[in-house]
């Protein structure tokens, strides 16, 4: 717990000088759609100067946009492959349509070779199960929306605990109720 003070306290007095500079991560997006320009509206608004984003890079056919989000469309997804071979890149948030199955897969089989954190935004659902557990049922990812409020452990937790405090109850009442 020290250390942590102590870090977070460094942190503090270098302020901006770290936020803007060697402690942001730097992070590129795939993906100049709606879901795209949604993702860097929310990064937009909720990080503090954490990251630095590099730019856009898209594949798709159609007539792409100079900027998206304030943000340059730099190239395709080859583009930023080599991109990530001249300049260390932290992340790589690919922000697609899941109907787009085809290229969103081609997209992730040419990242994969990069030595990078890929992450795929789940858009436009993901943004309304925000701070929600993720776990994986045979490779396949879940968004926990909902749980019970006492699981499997949590039961039997409690059981013993009533048990416990039963007892504990009774052998500290159970003297006073023979003498009334």
């Amino acid at each position: 717990v020290g250390v942590r003070l102590t870090l977070h306290m460094v942190l503090l007095r270098l302020g901006p000088t770290a936020r803007s500079g060697w402690l942001q991560r730097q992070v590129a997006i795939v993906g100049a759609g709606p879901d795209a320009e949604r993702f860097i509206d929310h990064l937009e608004r909720v990080e503090r100067g954490g990251i630095r984003l590099l730019g856009v890079y898209d594949d798709q056919s159609r007539e792409l946009p100079s900027v998206i989000g304030g943000y340059p469309v730099r190239g395709t997804v080859a583009d930023l492959c080599e991109l990530c071979r001249t300049i260390p890149v932290d992340e790589i948030y690919v922000a697609m349509p899941l109907s787009a199955e085809k290229a969103l897969l081609e997209a992730l089989d040419r990242l994969q070779c990069l030595p990078v954190d890929i992450r795929l935004v789940v858009a436009p659902l993901g943004y309304r199960f925000l701070n929600r557990r993720v776990s994986c049922l045979h490779q396949v990812p879940m968004i926990h929306v909902a749980e019970r409020p006492l699981g499997d452990w949590g039961r039997l937790v409690k059981w013993i605990e009533d048990a416990v405090v039963a007892m504990l109850a009774l052998a500290v009442l159970g003297p006073v109720m023979l003498l009334m």
